[in-house]
């Protein structure tokens, strides 16, 4: 080994180990739900000197909004508070054992309504996942995680509807549960709920939680505060007529549980909070669905504040209820429209008992320095391994610590292959739904691929003197419109002095114009830094549903925006004759002529020596069949390879993700799009390959020349 490569390697090494302390100390940070160092959301500091077992707490800033809190905090003391703010019950006497217990009370009601690891780990006793008598339930990480989103949506006045992808043990069910159960006996009196499982012993040791931990609840707090109740009265009791349901008197509420394999069981039910564990496993026989039951369960559960429904479960496959309802919400999320579902994902790694510590530091160095100089072998030693590359991944990109990583190569020794290792113990959303060797692009390319991606500066619709014919690019303006379909990165670019030609191309992918068709794309990539030998970039897109001939028009008024950019058409559905798809009719022929007829930059393919001797028409737009697909879609997985362009929607990254190659077929996977991909394909294919570089053309009475001069800030394109 050279001086030059050994002193890269330790260099390396200890960037790895130094980043790996990092990551070691975050994961064991203090958190002590008692005191409420290291909890969840917003909290504030505070010091009561003579509080019983910690002086100092980090309490909810939302507790800091009622007027007895404030008083407490500012006397320093519980003391100090009595003698100022309890006068007439102190007297002339000195504060006194009851007195101050009066307070704690008071300040223990009050935190347990804004804390609810606090109140889960003081009042809720659960039987762990490992054989031994009950334990409090002190939040784990993920659980943590899960609480926030909850707490979000609580605190923003929100229904709480949530749809949790998980890996396995970590108690995700367990947290659920007893969110809904502080949510019944601390905030909503009357308020019942629902537990429904895949089957009937699953819900009803979910219920069994809840029945473990009223047992050990204090009964004074089922009660408000002043009201008469009996300190022997019975906590809960079953229901004489119907098995599943107990109740709750004090609270005024019941706990109903049902299963997928007795889905009548939970009709008729009048609940606020429901449970629906382990979705992706209920059964669908055509009678009986899973949004059969969950709209049996849910239906009455009205959109509104102090209401929840979570679905949760791990991953069994795409072709199920479960995942097309995470999909859904992940998807609004990343593209910042409004959906009524939060979707959230743990990973294996962010679960705390996957872990495997090392024998020695020595040990830790060695693994280290084996991951650094095997980062890009694609190759793995056999099949219960993973390649280097995808334990790189993990560590550079995911960032799972090095016992984590450690504790994967070991545990993968029990599988025979990635994708049974990924359905329990999935590294992301994608691998927990599938894992396939049909799988077109790279997962690391496409990581990288990702660094580019960014929320839209701008987003709204183009509109003209009309929405068709040659009126259309008249009087263009845009209109901002958080609904609107085109979603802007950077706006068009026109200079004084001059004009860049051959710089925005347009292209466009034709869906349909119903909601549950294939999306309309309309796609913008600005070329103007390909002059100096950089990158094109995605700068604009638009995506909906719509009319042929409408989405033709829009195309070339957004082209006419970015300064007459070339416009490129896939004409596949334009020239199929099928009445399903061609929704003008005949005239759905002629889109693209007319169109020609106003807009001259439209593109058309290359004619042959025989068809120019012939006369035959030109044929505008751009044909995708079995001889161009495979080219473009080729030319596609070179330019993700080579993080040769800048992509800025993470939708179409997760297109990526999910695009399949079967038998020799390049397509969608099931119940997944493609739309954006393509139009991708398409425009970087003619960017590279069928358009000359950008050149700066000065008007008259100038001089310019130099390209480079005319961008205002380079950085703006990274």
């Amino acid at each position: 080994m050279t001086g030059t490569v050994a002193t890269k390697e330790t260099a390396a090494v200890g960037r790895i180990l130094a980043e790996d302390d990092r990551r070691i100390a975050e994961r064991d940070a203090v958190f002590n739900p008692f005191t409420g160092e290291g909890s969840i959301g917003h909290c504030v500091h505070v010091h009561i000197d003579d509080y019983p077992g910690y002086a100092d707490m980090w309490l909810p800033e939302t507790m800091m909004g009622n007027t007895f809190m404030r008083r407490l905090v500012a006397s320093g003391s519980i003391d100090k508070f009595i003698r100022r703010w309890m006068k007439k019950a102190l007297g002339q006497g000195v504060p006194n054992s009851k007195l101050r217990e009066k307070v704690l009370w008071q300040f223990l009601r009050l935190r347990i309504k804004h804390d609810f690891p606090f109140w889960a780990v003081t009042y809720v006793w659960i039987r762990p996942k490992r054989a031994g008598t009950l334990v409090r339930f002190w939040l784990n990480s993920p659980q943590r995680k899960l609480v926030e989103v909850l707490e979000e949506m609580r605190l923003a006045h929100l229904p709480i509807r949530i749809i949790v992808l998980k890996a396995r043990q970590w108690g995700g069910s367990t947290c659920i549960q007893m969110y809904i159960a502080w949510l019944q006996l601390v905030h909503y009196k009357g308020a019942s709920s629902a537990i429904e499982a895949h089957q009937n012993g699953a819900a009803s040791n979910i219920q069994l939680m809840f029945r473990t931990m009223l047992s050990h609840y204090p009964v004074e707090l089922l009660h408000d505060v002043g009201e008469d109740y009996d300190p022997r009265e019975k906590r809960w009791t079953g229901d004489p007529n119907v098995r599943n349901i107990i109740h709750v008197p004090s609270r005024e509420m019941s706990i109903q549980v049902g299963s997928a394999m007795n889905p009548e069981s939970s009709r008729s039910f009048n609940v606020s909070f429901a449970h629906c564990s382990e979705v992706a496993v209920w059964p669908d026989t055509g009678e009986r669905t899973p949004e059969k039951l969950v709209q049996a369960v849910c239906s009455g559960i009205l959109p509104e504040e102090g209401t929840l429904v979570a679905y949760e479960s791990t991953a069994k496959g795409e072709d199920n209820f479960f995942h097309d309802e995470y999909i859904a919400a992940k998807e609004a999320q990343e593209r910042g429209t409004e959906h009524i579902f939060r979707s959230l994902f743990v990973a294996w790694f962010e679960i705390e008992n996957y872990t495997r510590p090392f024998a020695s530091e020595e040990a830790r160095r060695d693994f280290a320095l084996w991951l650094w100089k095997n980062r890009n072998r694609n190759d793995a030693p056999d099949a219960r391994h993973e390649p280097g590359k995808y334990l790189w991944w993990l560590w550079n990109v995911k960032g799972a610590s090095l016992e984590a990583i450690n504790w994967y190569v070991f545990k993968r020794t029990e599988y025979a292959d990635h994708a049974s290792m990924a359905n329990e113990f999935p590294s992301d959303d994608i691998e927990a739904f599938r894992h396939s060797g049909l799988n077109v692009f790279n997962i690391y390319d496409l990581e990288a691929l990702a660094g580019g991606c960014r929320k839209a500066v701008m987003r709204g619709e183009l509109q003209g003197a009309s929405d068709r014919g040659a009126q259309s690019l008249e009087k263009l303006r845009f209109k901002a419109d958080d609904n609107g379909g085109l979603e802007v990165w950077e706006e068009p670019e026109v200079f004084p002095d001059g004009r860049v030609t051959d710089r925005y191309l347009v292209t466009v992918d034709i869906g349909g114009r119903w909601a549950k068709a294939d999306w309309s794309v309309i796609c913008v990539i600005d070329r103007y830094w390909m002059a100096e030998g950089d990158k094109p970039v995605v700068v604009a897109q638009w995506t909906g549903h719509i009319d042929h001939d409408l989405l033709a028009w829009k195309a070339a008024q957004i082209a006419h925006w970015y300064d007459d950019a070339k416009l490129v058409i896939e004409s596949n559905t334009l020239e199929t004759k099928d009445p399903a798809r061609d929704v003008d009719g005949d005239q759905s022929l002629f889109i693209l002529d007319e169109l020609k007829g106003v807009y001259d930059n439209l593109y058309a393919r290359e004619q042959s020596a025989d068809d120019i001797r012939d006369k035959k028409p030109v044929k505008y737009g751009f044909h995708t069949n079995t001889n161009t697909k495979p080219a473009i879609i080729s030319n596609l997985i070179k330019m993700v390879r080579d993080n040769a362009y800048i992509e800025r929607d993470s939708v179409c990254i997760a297109e990526m993700k999910t695009y399949q190659c079967n038998d020799g077929v390049y397509e969608a996977a099931p119940k997944h799009h493609d739309d954006r991909l393509m139009t991708r394909a398409i425009g970087l294919w003619i960017c590279m390959r069928k358009m000359p570089l950008p050149v700066f053309v000065p008007t008259p009475q100038t001089h310019a020349s130099d390209l480079r001069r005319h961008v205002a800030n380079e950085a703006t394109i990274g």
